[in-house]
């Protein structure tokens, strides 16, 4: 048992229950490598908060979370209306709270950092333990209830997007529903005021969410472009990675920036790489029908998105009403589909993203705060810094566990000078990375003091508004070499 929590607890404990950490276990497909006992250990610590969720219905475990309270008025928020009419249709079997949650929790255990993450909690003292956690109140229960109906709610849409036919293959006149929704979304942005509740990083992450959507996704969709098989080096997604990176630091959470790091640097829509199963961006063809809709395949992509699902869902465990924040990673048109689809991670994830953060637009306008509501009163507050940092230490290990898989992969097939390359690329990134690592922790987290001090480190002339951010952001990388600067990257 851990008797005191510091940098080293994650890998004390799971070296104490039997994990070789040279054995790479964390940065594989699945969870076969880990130890028996660390499984075991790992799922029932999985299937007791499972439990626990299904306990907050106390109607009980077989309710239809589509026709609950807790649907009901999230489809009134999102005003929805006809929409509902074009849901993905599923059998009643699907959408009852047990089996909905018994889903979630067999993709859990596919995850072989949640496993060791959840057996490493095991290890901890008893006082630890229960500091990961709030005092699990009626009020607690009733905001699980909601965002589980959420997380329903945005694999039902993410799942509808994603199987729809192609526009091209719609009746003539017809609307993709992905087109419908992003219209609706539009309206809405329109007649709230919600940009004094959002922060620098959320205003940015808006900005760089709403551009993939409207300029990718909706016309890979209704045919007016086609995914093409050019290699591109994925500049937007190493943007977004490390525009989270900078919110980690900004807020302490160094092990799980440095997580951030690895998967900024192993990005999509790359030439392929022999034995890292990556390459460009291609499209979903399911049973020979084009679906318009894109597979981003990084380096090991299985392992890739393991590591972005546990480094994401870390970074949202620091926001108070983390729960409805989980939800848009922790359903199951994203947390699994990818296990069956090789690279079907990033699409149904920026989906549910772009639809969480109208969510969040829509309740903080509502409420005029940045504080989060639940109804009448507060979320409570489920932050725990025990947990964030034993989480980003996991995240940390399994990502340096990552990049040496990856490594050792390019000299068994290419030899030790394409691994030399890929080190001097390496070495080349990192000192950016550390010198803004270092430049935001000097700032105190505000916003014109960041800005300045970026313009002093890099040399650059940076507006005080976010999109110009996001664009110098851009325009650095290329300088650093962090991207191609030969590549036409998306202007904001």
């Amino acid at each position: 048992m851990s008797s005191s929590f510091g940098p080293d607890t994650f890998k004390t404990i799971i070296e104490g229950l039997g994990i070789d950490l040279s054995d790479n276990a964390l940065a594989q497909d699945g969870p076969d490598a880990l130890p028996s006992d660390v499984c075991l250990l790992g799922n029932d610590a999985i299937d007791e908060v499972a439990k626990y969720v299904c306990s907050c219905f106390k109607e009980g475990s077989e309710q239809n979370l589509l026709r609950g309270e807790e649907a009901v008025k999230l489809l009134a928020m999102f005003k929805f209306g006809d929409l509902q009419g074009s849901f993905s249709s599923f059998d009643d079997h699907f959408y009852r709270v047990d089996t909905f949650v018994a889903e979630i929790a067999r993709y859990a255990k596919l995850n072989p950092i949640l496993v060791t993450l959840a057996a490493a909690w095991t290890g901890l003292s008893e006082e630890e333990k229960a500091k990961c956690f709030p005092n699990l109140t009626e009020d607690r229960d009733a905001e699980v209830r909601h965002a589980l109906a959420y997380c329903f709610l945005l694999h039902t849409i993410a799942t509808t997007i994603t199987e729809e036919p192609k526009g091209t293959n719609l009746p003539l006149g017809g609307t993709t529903f992905v087109e419908k929704l992003y219209n609706l979304f539009n309206e809405q942005k329109e007649t709230v005021e919600w940009k004094p509740y959002f922060s620098l990083f959320e205003k940015a992450k808006e900005a760089s969410v709403n551009y993939p959507i409207r300029n990718t996704h909706i016309p890979y969709k209704t045919g007016e472009k086609e995914i093409d098989d050019k290699a591109s080096a994925g500049a937007l997604l190493s943007i977004n990675i490390l525009e989270a990176m900078m919110q980690d630091t900004l807020q302490g959470y160094e092990d799980n920036a440095q997580c951030g790091f690895e998967l900024m640097m192993e990005s999509n829509d790359r030439k392929e790489i022999k034995g890292l199963d990556n390459g460009p961006d291609s499209e979903w063809v399911d049973d020979g029908r084009k679906t318009g809709v894109a597979l981003y395949k990084s380096p090991l992509p299985t392992v890739w998105a393991n590591i972005y699902s546990s480094w994401n869902l870390c970074f949202c465990s620091t926001y108070s009403n983390f729960p409805v924040f989980f939800a848009k990673l922790l359903n199951p048109a994203t947390f699994g589909k990818y296990h069956k689809i090789d690279g079907m991670y990033l699409s149904p994830r920026v989906l549910t993203l772009y639809m969480h953060i109208q969510y969040v637009m829509l309740t903080r306008s509502d409420t005029k705060s940045k504080t989060p509501w639940f109804e009448n009163r507060p979320w409570g507050d489920w932050r725990s810094t025990i947990l964030s940092d034993l989480w980003g230490q996991a995240n940390k290990e399994a990502a340096r566990q990552y990049q040496v898989r990856i490594e050792s992969i390019i000299d068994d097939n290419y030899g030790k000078i394409e691994e030399a390359k890929y080190d001097l690329k390496r070495l080349a990134v990192r000192p950016l990375w550390v010198i803004l690592r270092e430049t935001i922790e000097a700032s105190q987290g505000t916003k014109n003091f960041v800005i300045k001090l970026f313009e002093k480190c890099f040399g650059l002339n940076l507006p005080g508004d976010e999109i110009a951010l996001m664009k110098s952001l851009i325009s650095m990388a290329k300088k650093k070499g962090l991207v191609d600067a030969s590549i036409e990257y998306p202007q904001y």
